[in-house]
């Protein structure tokens, strides 16, 4: 892969990684019964036909690499919250 190609497949992880902290603190407040919308949003989008990480080519054993990158990415720096390695490999695990 070139570096062309890891820049960009970073900006993209790190975008759907965006998605899903966004995805998972709606989880967070439907729990709490504020909010029953993430399931309703996950329907969508699989009917909508947006892939799993896995059907674009991010595969579990890239999700070690893509969140250590995402952890540097210029996009995170701004990011309200902080979030781990672990916590950004929970989320391309669920994406």
């Amino acid at each position: 892969m070139s570096y062309g190609e890891r820049e960009a497949l970073s900006g993209l992880i790190t975008s759907l990684i965006v998605i899903g902290l966004f995805l998972w603190q709606l989880g967070a407040q439907e729990a709490a019964g504020a909010f029953e919308g993430p399931e309703a949003l996950q329907a969508w989008a699989r009917s909508a036909g947006l892939a799993r990480l896995a059907a674009l080519g991010v595969d579990a054993d890239l999700h070690e690499e893509v969140a250590k990158a995402a952890l540097v990415a210029s996009s995170m720096k701004g990011n309200p919250v902080a979030l781990t390695e672990t916590d950004l490999r929970r989320v391309l695990e669920t994406a």
